[in-house]
C-alpha cells in the first residue's frame, strides 16, 4: 500500500507541524474533502452542464468553468445571468438616445449647417463672425 498526500487536519496530528500522512487508499475523494462535504449543483453531479466555450489564444485550451444561465460563457467570460436592458443596463445615458431620436437630432444639425452656409454666401452674417466649430454633418440622401 503506497502513502499519499500530506493533509493539514484540525484533529490532534502526530507530528508538531499539524500534518499528517494518509494512505491512498483511505484518502478522500470526490465530494468529500477534508472532512468538509462540497456542494454540487445537480447538473454538475450528473455531468449535463455546459462548460465554459472561451478558448485561449496562447494555447487553445478551453476554459474549465462553468457556463452561466443560458450564455454560452463562464462570468469571467463575459456570460451574465440577466443581461440588463434600457435604464438598467452600466452604459445607459438617459433619454435622447433611442435610434429615431438619434436621427431627428442628425437632421436638425444638418439644416443648420446648411442654413449656415447659406447665411454667409448671401453675406447675413455679422462682419468677423466665424463658422461653427467642429465637424460638420453630412447629408444623407
Amino acid at each position: 500500500m503506497g502513502w499519499g498526500v500530506t493533509v493539514k487536519t484540525d484533529k490532534s496530528p502526530p507530528s508538531s507541524l499539524g500534518l499528517r500522512t494518509i494512505p491512498d487508499s483511505t484518502r478522500p475523494t470526490g465530494a468529500h474533502i477534508a472532512g468538509r462535504t462540497k456542494l454540487m449543483l445537480p447538473n454538475v453531479a450528473n455531468g449535463s452542464a455546459r462548460r465554459c466555450s472561451a478558448r485561449a489564444r496562447a494555447t487553445g485550451e478551453r476554459c474549465k468553468k462553468l457556463a452561466v444561465g443560458s450564455c454560452r460563457t463562464c462570468k469571467s467570460h463575459g456570460g451574465h445571468k440577466q443581461v440588463k436592458r434600457g435604464e438598467g443596463h452600466y452604459n445607459f445615458r438617459g433619454a435622447g438616445q433611442t435610434l429615431p431620436e438619434r436621427q431627428e437630432r442628425h437632421e436638425m444639425a444638418v439644416f443648420f449647417h446648411k442654413t449656415e452656409d447659406l447665411m454667409f454666401a448671401l453675406g447675413m452674417m455679422a462682419p468677423g463672425s466665424t463658422r461653427t466649430r467642429g465637424r460638420k454633418p453630412i447629408a444623407k440622401n
